[in-house]
Parts: C-alpha cells; sequence; structure tokens
C-alpha cells in the first residue's frame, strides 16, 4: 500500500507530485497497485488523483514475473532492516508459496544486506524502539528489557533509538492516538463515537485525529469484512479454539472469500503460534532451563528435539508441531478437545483448507 502521506496540506501540484513518486515506490516494491476505489476510501484521493496515481504505475510497472522479484527483495531487505533472521528454502516456498526464481533473488539479497548476529540483534532492537516510540508508546525500562532476554548492548540501542524517535508529549499522545484508530479499523470494528472518545479522556484535537485516521484507514465494506474474519480467525487461533466449519461460518453469515481468508489467517496464526513456541523451548534447552520434573516440559523438549534433530534452520515438522501445541497450552487440561483441535489442524494432513 501507498504511504498514507498528508498531502491536504500540499500546493495541487506538489500533492500529484507526491502521488507519482508514491505509485513508483509501488511497482519498485513489487506491489499491487490499488484499485480507484480502495485510493480514495484509504487515502483519501480525488479522482483526479486516483487516476494520476494508477497511470503512473501502470506506466512503470514491469510484467507480473518482474514484480514478484521485486516484491521477494522488498521482503528481504525489510527482514534485514528488522533483525530477523533469514527464513530457510523451504519456509519461503511453503509457507510464503514463493517460486525457485524469487526464493534465489530473496536469499541473495539477504546475503548481501546482512551483518553480524550481534549486528542484526542491535538493528532489531532499534527497529523496535521507533516502531513504540512512533505509535506514541511509553518506552520499556531496563528491567522490563531484560526480561524480554534483551542484551546491554541491546537495551543501550533501544534506549538511544527511541529518544530519536521520540516528540514532546502532545505529538507522542497524537501518535498514540492515531495508533488506535487504526487498529480498530483494522480489526474492523466500529468507529468510536465523539462522546464515547471524549469519555476516554481524549481531547478535542485528538477525537479530531481520531476521526480522521480511522476514516482513513477503514477501506471499502469488503475489505472490512474480510479484516475481520481474519482477526476474528486470530483470536480463535490464539486461544487454541477448534477451527469451525465451513457451514459453521456459513450459518454466521460469511461469504465465500470471508470464510477462505478466516482459514487462511487461522492456519497462518497458528504457524507462527508454533515457530514462537519452539524458538523459546530452543533457548530454554540451549540454557538447561527445561525442569526435568516437569513432565508438560519434559514433553516439550521432547518433541522439540525430534522437530530440531536434523537441523537447527530446517523446517518446522508439522506433526510433530501440532504435538508440540498441544503440550504447550498449558491453561487447558488434557481432557480439553478445543487445544487437541487447534493442534490437529496446525498439520497439513488435517487441514480443511488445501
Amino acid at each position: 500500500m501507498p504511504r498514507n502521506t498528508d498531502i491536504k496540506n500540499l500546493t495541487p501540484e506538489k500533492a500529484l507530485q507526491q502521488i507519482r513518486k508514491s505509485a513508483k515506490t509501488a511497482v519498485k516494491q513489487g506491489r499491487l497497485c490499488l484499485d480507484k476505489t480502495a485510493l480514495k476510501a484509504k487515502l483519501g484521493y480525488t479522482d483526479e488523483q486516483a487516476d494520476v496515481y494508477i497511470s503512473t504505475f501502470n506506466k512503470n510497472v514491469g510484467t507480473p514475473e518482474e514484480q514478484a522479484l521485486k516484491k521477494a527483495r522488498k521482503a528481504a531487505v525489510d527482514a534485514v532492516a528488522h533483525g530477523r533472521a533469514c527464513p530457510t528454502e523451504e519456509y519461503l516456498k511453503k509457507r510464503m508459496k514463493y517460486t525457485a526464481e524469487q526464493v534465489k533473488v530473496y536469499l541473495e539479497k539477504y546475503k548481501e544486506l546482512e551483518r553480524s548476529k550481534e549486528q542484526q540483534a542491535l538493528r532489531k532492537a532499534r527497529k523496535s524502539a521507533q516502531g513504540t516510540a512512533s505509535l506514541g508508546h511509553s518506552c520499556y525500562s531496563d528491567e522490563a528489557l531484560k526480561k524480554k532476554g534483551y542484551s546491554e548492548k541491546e537495551i543501550e540501542a533501544y534506549q538511544a533509538a527511541y529518544k530519536q524517535s521520540e516528540s514532546t508529549q502532545e505529538e507522542q499522545a497524537k501518535r498514540l492516538t492515531r495508533g488506535h484508530a487504526r487498529t480498530s479499523a483494522y480489526h474492523a470494528r466500529a468507529c468510536a463515537s465523539e462522546e464515547a472518545l471524549k469519555k476516554a479522556g481524549y481531547t478535542d484535537e485528538q477525537i479530531t485525529i481520531y476521526l480522521a485516521t480511522y476514516e482513513a484507514a477503514k477501506g471499502t465494506e469488503q475489505e472490512q469484512a474480510l479484516r475481520k474474519a481474519r482477526y476474528d480467525a486470530q483470536e480463535q487461533a490464539y486461544r487454541c479454539r477448534p477451527l469451525p466449519t465451513e457451514e459453521k461460518l456459513k450459518e454466521k453469515g460469511y461469504s465465500e472469500e470471508q470464510i477462505t481468508a478466516f482459514l487462511q489467517s487461522y492456519q497462518m496464526t497458528l504457524d507462527k503460534k508454533v515457530q514462537k513456541l519452539l524458538t523459546k523451548v530452543r533457548e530454554a534447552m540451549s540454557k538447561e532451563e527445561i525442569n526435568p520434573n516437569d513432565d508438560s516440559e519434559k514433553r516439550i523438549a521432547k518433541r522439540s528435539r525430534a522437530v530440531f534433530d536434523d537441523s537447527e534452520d530446517r523446517m518446522v515438522n508439522d506433526e510433530e508441531a501440532s504435538l508440540l501445541l498441544f503440550s504447550s497450552c498449558k491453561h487447558n487440561t488434557p481432557s480439553d478437545t478445543s487445544c487437541t483441535q487447534a493442534a490437529e489442524h496446525s498439520s497439513p494432513s488435517k487441514r480443511r483448507l488445501a
């Protein structure tokens, strides 16, 4: 999506220049062109501005294959910039649905830009701090960062990056307001009324900012319906709730498109949940923090060893991962079928969506 640069304060000529630049950037990053309706709803473009964006995009866009490669390169650049670990070829092919050429381009770009593990960790800390400040959130304390596993150098980098990114208290409050409005829009929640915002302690200026940001971020009715489906799926997967059947989703009034979005989001969320859990367990195992007297931890450790037996970086074995997810749901009793069903659906052989 093009950056939601505020063009309302620009002259008509400057606004069109900014729009052309935004379209060219979208092409370079391998993004798809938004249609006229989306440009008007999301970014507040006029008919003329939307036409300029689309025509500029179409003049500069390459073939679908070229755009796919650009997208892969951009993904690699972002991964390095945020200090993320490099994914395996198998992950890119199976999870990201990359072609062999996209995988090659991604890995080459990542290796070209990557630094040492320590430097990557510092990058990740800086990016995290910048994100926290840009959303108007308070800076984490040293103690909180240590609990998150930050080293002394990473804490230093985090604090320095936060101070560089933060603004005045008034500006931070505005950032937080925008963040809340975008979150509500992206989760397809109804926009809060002025009265509700006043009760929540918002000033008149913050209320104006909230309503304008929500309006710009909410998108079309169809997009909101898909967002709601994805968000509901994420919530169910995070709580280890069973995957609803297509029939039940239809009974709730879901369209075919919403059902597809729901099922895909549910799967992706479970995948991420398993990956995070495996990382934590692997770290605990390396530090010998697994309690030998805790049966649930022994089960997790055993299954984690099976998953990582071949190679530390190999793709997670889905059958083992599903068992691991079941073992990890400590808040559920052994007889709780919700977690069992959720775990079963993290395995491709048992998923309802191919």
